[in-house]
């Protein structure tokens, strides 16, 4: 039974996600990409730039690679949580909670079920170290997983957890980015340059309204914070988000990076809400997080599907499909 409905999940999101048609903040600039002479292409991550261009030689229009990478996304995913216990609800939470990485920042969306599988294997680093480097090869900001990798030991009674917000909250308003910029622009590196485009080239301060989600996250893993701390990849994945929330108080200056570093590893608070309800016995926490859940994915869909624009264009509205419709009218 689990298997028939995991198997209809993924046929179904394919066809509605995967088949979308100028659905995304960067669909028209990965579009763009996708038909344009090797003059006009970014350099991309080598794993999304061959797979990419891959599926172009091969003859498919850009709908049908956004469609098929999708479909390899998923199947990532579905791989990276084959030992889970509930499949399909996983699966469920993965596309409604990273809809905006898996139809906008495309890259990261490729990226995070490495990043996933690193988390799962957090007690052989071999395979952990292995998973973020696949996960970079999508896109840079997996690595990001290689210094959070020294903080999986780490255990902080809830009074540190509130000092050491408190402390970065403080630390923030000096700009510390631009000491990191200075640092880093002697230096000749492909990874070094995508740091600095995003460091540089998109200087947007934070959004209010993301980092409020943010903090209501945190605030549930304040609440469940004691009881995640024994099971080793629950205390890790709650290290993760908190320590990636204090890069955001640090970096609140440039929005765009600190978008891109807490996109992917929101995993870590994905891996928290889908294991929590096997791990932890206590009924009423689970009640709690459940509501939060609830009421979480409407206003977040709300804010982003409604409000999302795309230079002065809404971002996923109106919807379109070229599945269901004349697929050469949906061509850029």
């Amino acid at each position: 039974m689990d298997v028939f409905c995991l198997i209809t999940l993924f046929i179904v999101a394919s066809i509605f996600i995967g088949g979308r048609y100028n659905g995304g903040a960067d669909f028209i600039a990965y579009t763009k990409h996708y038909y344009h002479d090797n003059s006009e292409i970014m350099n991309f991550e080598l794993g999304f730039e061959y797979l990419f261009y891959l599926i172009r030689d091969l003859g498919f229009s850009f709908n049908h690679a956004s469609l098929i990478i999708f479909v390899v996304n998923i199947g990532f995913f579905v791989f990276a949580i084959k030992e889970l216990k509930y499949k399909t609800l996983s699966l469920f939470i993965f596309i409604l909670y990273f809809f905006i990485p898996l139809t906008a920042v495309i890259r990261q969306g490729l990226s995070i079920p490495f990043m996933a599988l690193a988390i799962i294997n957090v007690r052989n680093s071999h395979k952990y170290f292995f998973y973020t480097i696949v996960a970079a090869f999508f896109h840079i900001s997996s690595l990001i997983m290689i210094p959070l990798f020294f903080v999986r030991r780490i255990k902080l009674s809830r009074a540190m957890f509130a000092i050491s917000i408190s402390v970065c909250f403080v630390i923030g308003y000096t700009n510390p980015i631009e000491i990191i910029i200075s640092s880093l622009s002697g230096l000749n590196s492909h990874y070094v340059t995508r740091i600095m485009i995003y460091s540089t080239d998109y200087t947007d301060p934070m959004s209010l309204t993301a980092q409020l989600y943010r903090l209501a996250a945190l605030g549930v893993l304040f609440f469940i914070w004691n009881e995640i701390q024994e099971d080793d990849e629950l205390h890790f994945s709650g290290n993760i988000y908190l320590c990636v929330f204090l890069l955001t108080l640090l970096f609140k200056d440039n929005g765009v990076l600190i978008n891109r570093i807490s996109f992917s590893t929101n995993i870590s608070f994905l891996y928290i809400m889908l294991n929590y309800w096997v791990v932890v016995k206590c009924e009423s926490k689970k009640i709690i997080l459940f509501l939060f859940i609830l009421m979480y994915f409407p206003v977040n869909y709300f804010k982003f599907v409604s409000t999302e624009t795309r230079f002065t264009d809404k971002a996923y509205l109106p919807y379109q499909n070229f599945i269901f419709n004349d697929a050469n009218k949906y061509e850029y």
